[in-house]
């Protein structure tokens, strides 16, 4: 069996790529965006620099590190010097693997180095941007949490009212209130940061997780504009004008139970497709 490459997790393709290319003399070979590039050394071993699904930084374990050998002891100090003059992050040790074999690990591999006190621009616009995404995803997250969880709550309030129907009023518009106006905002804003982090992350809208998750996300909302919000409301009107146990309030408490299931599944796939991202095809 013959070793085919080697892969590491890496924040920033592109950097990692001008860093083994810069200070170890890999020739990249191909690259697709910012998800992955593959590089090679002069005796054809492959070395891959990736972040498929746009991970933060990884922590490798302390003694991790990435062997070079040279042939002599001048050579790894040269390296090692431009290393330090480079003011690399990571650390940079060299060790002896033979007579005439030497080697010059770094430690964690890194993503980026620096170049003067605060980095040349395009460093720092990356890095402005890296805080960005993790602002934008923070914030996406906690939309996700918001509403999702407030639909949640749907079930309970009505069963709760349901054993005391006195109160059945009062929990309608309770959950009127919560879909208007923290669910359903809280799912807005959730398309506007998740599209600014595919524009910032370079993910096309065509992968597949995403493309499935934003055609459920289309289905979520014209079932709730269609359906579920306007049964609430008349829910609520049939309560006022026949009570808990007219016939035309309890048709409409049924289709209102049918449709909540049914958002609340598609809301529970979107969130799977989102935080696993799975390989449906291509």
């Amino acid at each position: 069996m013959k070793l085919n490459h080697v892969d590491l997790q890496v924040s920033d393709v592109d950097a990692a790529r001008e860093f083994f290319e810069r200070f170890f003399g890999l020739r990249c070979t191909y690259q697709r965006r910012g998800e992955i590039a593959m590089l090679e050394d002069e005796a054809g071993f492959s070395l891959g620099v990736s972040n498929l699904r746009h991970s933060p930084p990884p922590v490798y374990p302390p003694d991790f590190h990435v062997g070079f050998v040279l042939e002599r002891t001048s050579e790894v100090r040269e390296v090692y010097d431009r290393l330090r003059r480079a003011a690399s992050p990571s650390r940079v040790t060299c060790s002896r693997a033979g007579p005439t074999c030497t080697s010059c690990a770094s430690d964690p591999i890194p993503s980026r180095w620096k170049s003067g006190r605060h980095g040349t621009p395009r460093e720092q616009r990356r890095r402005w941007l890296m805080s960005a995404y993790v602002l934008l995803q923070w914030i996406h997250v906690l939309m996700a949490i918001t509403a999702l969880g407030a639909n949640i709550t749907y079930g309970v309030w009505l069963t709760r009212a349901a054993r005391e129907p006195q109160h059945l009023a009062f929990a309608l518009r309770g959950v009127k209130m919560l879909d208007d106006r923290i669910a359903n905002p809280a799912y807005g804003l959730l398309l506007i940061t998740g599209m600014a982090m595919a524009g910032m992350g370079r993910i096309p809208l065509t992968t597949p997780w995403l493309l499935t998750g934003l055609i459920l996300y289309v289905l979520l909302v014209v079932i709730a504009i269609v359906g579920y919000t306007p049964t609430l409301r008349r829910q609520i009107q049939a309560l006022d004008a026949g009570g808990p146990n007219s016939p035309a309030y309890q048709a409409l408490a049924a289709r209102g139970t049918r449709l909540g299931i049914s958002l609340a599944i598609i809301a529970v796939i979107i969130v799977y497709m989102m935080v696993a991202k799975p390989a449906l095809w291509g």
